[in-house]
């Protein structure tokens, strides 16, 4: 009996984000086995959402949200334990109108679509967090018509003007991501992007061909 091949029944291996965690550990210095605990407790309070199944396929994608609520999760807290630090920290709002670099109004959007877009992941300088104080900031760099840019996400509801800066008599800690890293992270991301495409392309061809096959033998 003749099999025809249906690419319907195929899906195109997406990239996980415990995969790339091998990877993404050497960026950032540490293990990837404390990457992955992080992971799990942001799935199990669900500020991650993995594809159900088993294998190729499943499990959370290494996509620019995924990516974002990782990074957000360890500048909120060293803990691999501590998600409510995180969705506090995926909460803050624009000082502003809206960021001046991706036009979001929260601090999650803003770092999900610098993840996204390697043109804007270019012109990020650095992102930090100011833990005590809760302060996120999305550093621009300078370009030949403006200065450096601060995109300032706080507390949503809170007065810019009431927030309470750290003095040299406080404890702060600021935890920073280089731009080199958005930046690193940003084209991995997009790499994965192209491959899968590539591999729904092969998947178009070969159906196309076993389509003409099956004429043939009519």
């Amino acid at each position: 009996m003749l099999t025809t091949f249906n690419p319907a029944n195929v899906r195109c291996v997406m990239t996980s984000l415990k995969t790339y965690e091998w990877q993404l550990a050497t960026k950032l210095n540490v293990s990837p086995v404390s990457l992955y605990e992080r992971q799990r407790f942001l799935v199990r309070d669900k500020l991650l959402t993995p594809i159900a199944g088993r294998g190729p396929g499943s499990g959370v994608p290494a996509d620019a949200k995924s990516l974002s609520v990782l990074l957000m999760s360890m500048l909120a807290s060293d803990s691999n334990v501590d998600t409510k630090l995180t969705k506090i920290v995926a909460s803050l709002y624009t000082t502003s109108d809206e960021c001046p670099l991706t036009g979001a109004k929260t601090f999650a959007s803003a770092f999900r679509s610098v993840l996204f877009n390697r043109n804007l992941a270019g012109q990020v300088a650095s992102i930090s967090l100011k833990r005590p104080f809760r302060m996120a900031t999305i550093h621009i760099k300078a370009s030949r018509h403006r200065g450096n840019l601060l995109s300032e996400f706080v507390k949503a509801g809170r007065p810019y003007s009431n927030i309470e800066l750290p003095n040299s008599g406080m404890f702060s800690v600021s935890a920073t991501i280089s731009g080199d890293l958005v930046r690193a992270i940003a084209d991995d991301l997009w790499r994965f992007e192209e491959n899968e495409r590539g591999e729904e392309e092969n998947w178009d061809e070969r159906a196309e061909q076993e389509d003409w096959n099956d004429l043939g033998k009519e």
